[in-house]
């Protein structure tokens, strides 16, 4: 629906000052179907037979009907309304067609016009008229009725009052004195403007369009109604409201001066158009020339606000131009990087903001300077306070987090179980930082890496400990071992001592024989040979060089009883009966061996010595050690 014309002009002045003779407060110009600016268009048919249409009574344009002369001229817009055989299309008894125009508000209008555009076909139409001679009248008849009375004509269109023949006299003309006979101005193709006064006042105005035709090339068409009212002089606008900017939750007004002014109207558009504000909730002052706004929100921030000046009717009227309420509405968003390492101040926080009336000003608290970022911050809460141009206010906390402190401790330590040896371990555990954790062991030991490394020897061993954000930590494992097993061995003769205090001990004839029962820390070698001894100290065990004995312990005795020689000093030989068998030594006075012979139990065997010198010797039973002295005298 097309906006009022004059309503549209007065929307374009910021101030209006002039003076009009009639103030147009209703019109339908047939732009859309709901065209009417209030009341309601009401037509019992619209419609037309054929595209384009050649029978009709319709809201229509030039293209969508088949005229027999071309096309009307000087319509408002592009549609209007037209009419052409209205029984041809409707039916028999149909040839009048209406529309009416009910619920017209005419409350305190005076001097009402009725004005609009007329057209017909004046080339080839053949109107008809019962005054002259025809069996019916065609006719175009505007009527009104004021409230709910009966309908009087206003303006009236018949064919002209000449002969018959000839074309104007087939034309339809205003019929000026109601005796149904055209006798004023023609209608044409070309749309015509046609002005009439209403005559009295009430509250509510009905129209009525009564149109009669039943034949083809019987044209009729109409467009642009308008209904004016008696002059008024505008209010003349001094002043028009100014923008406000006020902080979210403040007050603000609006304020309006004008000349000629007996009534206010404020209007406020939050987003679908402009509407009345009454003297409600938030509002005060909503019909003087100052309007009050207590207590703003956010959802405001945008509105505009506008005042209609009246001057005696309302439709005597200026619209001040528009102001907008900005209403600093800060919304800040933030960001933050946390400390890295514990104990650090290498925390930040930046805040962003949108809204409000720029610039904007910043200040951190307890510290963190004066821009929207602040670096160089230690564990705790920075609260921003953003200030805008018009010192509005907001604040924004941030909480900057720290980690635990990095710890890096000994979990478990093995140390190295025997002297020399790498069977170590070591194991770290970490709490706090952030993780996940790299390990990185001194010396590269298998294992490095994680947090468990083997295979150490003895010695100082360090981990060091580096989590997600860089943040290291150290601990050091001191492995030990044992004290190394004295091998070394006292040798006396024949009687051999390990050196190792405290540990348990094996013999052995070298290369590897094992002596049963030598277990002690010292041996008596009993025969010449190479001896080594096996040491073990907890776990470890150790073995000597081999040892070599060379000369023999002699332990003289005058008698025993296990074994008897004769003859005694010998010469040359000797006999021997021994209760012991086994192997038998002739061991000189240096301990050395000179003769060895076995002997079987119980049984007698003669020794021959002549091969040694005349001395003194001793006969040594192998196992037992028993002993006794011979001489020999060869």
């Amino acid at each position: 629906m097309k906006k009022m014309p004059l309503i549209g002009l007065l929307m374009l002045f910021i101030t209006n000052i002039q003076v009009y003779s009639q103030t147009e407060f209703w019109s339908d110009n047939f732009e859309d179907t709901g065209s009417p600016s209030s009341g309601v268009r009401t037509p019992p048919n619209d419609f037309g037979l054929g595209n384009p249409s050649t029978m009709y009574f319709k809201r229509t344009t030039n293209s969508q009907i088949d005229l027999s002369f071309g096309s009307y001229s000087g319509q408002n817009g592009s549609s209007f309304w037209a009419g052409e055989d209205h029984d041809g299309v409707f039916g028999s008894g149909n040839a009048e067609q209406n529309i009416t125009y009910s619920g017209i508000d005419i409350s305190g209008k005076t001097e009402i016009t009725f004005e609009g555009l007329f057209a017909a076909n004046n080339i080839s139409a053949a109107f008809e008229n019962m005054t002259l001679g025809h069996s019916h009248s065609d006719y175009l008849i505007i009527e009104y009725s004021i409230d709910g009375g009966a309908y009087q004509s206003l303006l009236r269109f018949f064919s002209n009052n000449t002969t018959s023949s000839g074309t104007n006299n087939k034309t339809l003309a205003e019929d000026t004195n109601n005796d149904g006979v055209g006798d004023g101005a023609l209608l044409t193709t070309n749309f015509t403007t046609f002005v009439k006064t209403i005559s009295g006042t009430g509250t509510t105005l009905n129209l009525r369009v009564r149109c009669f035709t039943n034949a083809g090339n019987e044209e009729i068409a109409f467009d642009n109604f308008r209904l004016l009212e008696a002059s008024c002089v505008i209010p003349t606008i001094v002043s028009n409201p100014a923008n406000s900017y006020i902080c979210v939750g403040g007050d603000t007004t609006f304020v309006v001066n004008a000349n000629n002014a007996t009534a206010y109207q404020w209007q406020e558009d939050s987003g679908s158009g402009f509407t009345d504000i009454s003297n409600a909730g938030i509002y005060s002052g909503a019909t003087t020339n100052t309007l009050s706004i207590s207590g703003t929100n956010s959802n405001m921030s945008g509105y505009n606000y506008r005042c209609i000046i009246i001057n005696g009717d309302s439709a005597c009227y200026s619209i001040s131009n528009s102001a907008s309420l900005n209403l600093s509405n800060m919304i800040t968003s933030g960001s933050k990087s946390d400390i890295t390492c514990y104990g650090n101040a290498d925390g930040a926080a930046a805040v962003s903001v949108s809204g409000g009336v720029t610039p904007y000003s910043y200040n951190w608290a307890p510290y963190g300077g004066t821009g929207s970022v602040a670096t160089g911050l230690s564990a705790g809460v920075y609260t921003v306070t953003v200030t805008d141009n018009i010192g509005c206010t907001t604040s924004r906390n941030f909480f900057i987090m720290e980690p635990q402190e990095l710890d890096a401790s000994a979990s478990s330590q093995i140390n190295v179980s025997c002297y020399g040896e790498s069977n170590g371990q070591a194991t770290v555990s970490v709490t706090g930082g952030t993780t996940s954790y790299t390990f990185n062991w001194t010396g590269s030991p298998n294992g490095d890496g994680t947090d468990t490394v083997t295979g150490l020897p003895a010695g100082l061993i360090t981990c060091y400990v580096t989590d997600a954000n860089g943040c290291t930590d150290s601990v050091s494992f001191t492995i030990t071992e044992p004290d190394m097993i004295d091998t070394t061995i006292t040798q006396n003769s024949a009687q051999l001592t390990a050196n190792q205090e405290g540990a348990t001990y094996q013999w052995y004839q070298c290369p590897n024989t094992l002596l049963n029962g030598e277990t002690n820390q010292s041996f008596e070698a009993t025969e010449i040979g190479d001896y080594k001894v096996e040491i073990t100290v907890g776990s470890c065990v150790e073995t000597s060089a081999c040892v070599t004995v060379s000369t023999l312990t002699v332990k003289p005795t005058e008698a025993i009883s296990k074994f008897l020689m004769y003859p005694n000093p010998s010469s040359g030989s000797f006999h021997i009966q021994s209760a012991l068998e086994g192997d038998f030594y002739v061991v000189n006075l240096l301990g050395q061996v000179v003769k060895t012979f076995d002997v079987e139990a119980n049984i007698m065997k003669t020794i021959t010595v002549n091969d040694l010198q005349n001395g003194i010797y001793f006969v040594k039973h192998r196992i037992t050690n028993q002993s006794q002295k011979l001489i020999i005298k060869n």
